[in-house]
């Protein structure tokens, strides 16, 4: 038994949403693989609603293959990014990390 959606399932699903929201919703938890509670906790505030305006302004979105992408990196590279801004932020080292229960353990990378 499979126990995920194919891109055009999930496009499905969206075209049946009876309104904006619910289309937004199903976007974002299958496009990012969370949970319903991550999906329903993601707050947009107008400082990133600002930033997404400047950048699809300034060129917005990469298009490789058709797609269009925000970042245009791989995982390494931005992990390269957020580490770099920590360490000139002057902020502890940062790890990918996962919670399991009540204990922050860091990621396998697989």
């Amino acid at each position: 038994m499979r126990v995920y959606l194919e891109p055009a399932e999930v496009t499905l699903l969206e075209e049946e949403a009876s309104n904006l929201s619910d289309r937004i919703l199903i976007h974002i938890r299958f496009h990012l693989g969370c949970r319903v509670s991550e999906a329903l906790a993601v707050t947009v505030d107008d400082r990133i609603v600002a930033m997404l305006q400047d950048y699809i302004r300034r060129g917005g979105p990469v298009s490789p293959s058709g797609k269009r992408l925000i970042f245009g990196i791989n995982r390494h590279r931005a992990w390269q990014i957020v580490r770099y801004c920590a360490r000139k932020g002057g902020s502890r080292e940062l790890m990918n990390l996962i919670l399991v229960g009540h204990e922050v353990l860091p990621q396998v990378s697989g």
